[in-house]
């Protein structure tokens, strides 16, 4: 009975062609590869282009701090440094 059915079944005419299917499976794939590697190559074009922002932006900021005289950390920090946490809240601004 079952066996009738699929006999059936393959003697009717196929209903579409595929002929075409294996060109147009191939196509899609190449299409989702050549995505895949545009964004693969933009998002490595985007993190370097970050990360030399990144690094311009340090060196820039830290050439402009040597050059107005910002203190550091160091000085920053340190109990004797007019930017000192303790004698800016002590008071003592000498």
């Amino acid at each position: 009975m079952l066996q009738d059915g699929i006999d059936s079944l393959a003697a009717l005419p196929a209903d579409r062609s595929l002929e075409a299917l294996e060109g147009d499976v191939w196509r899609a794939v190449d299409s989702r590869v050549a995505k895949h590697r545009a964004r693969t190559a933009a998002l490595s074009l985007q993190l370097v282009i970050l990360t030399s922002s990144v690094a311009i932006s340090a060196a820039l900021g830290h050439r402009w701090a040597a050059v107005q005289g910002v203190a550091t950390e160091e000085v920053a920090f340190s109990p004797h440094s007019q930017l000192a946490a303790s004698t800016l809240l002590a008071g003592d601004h000498r």
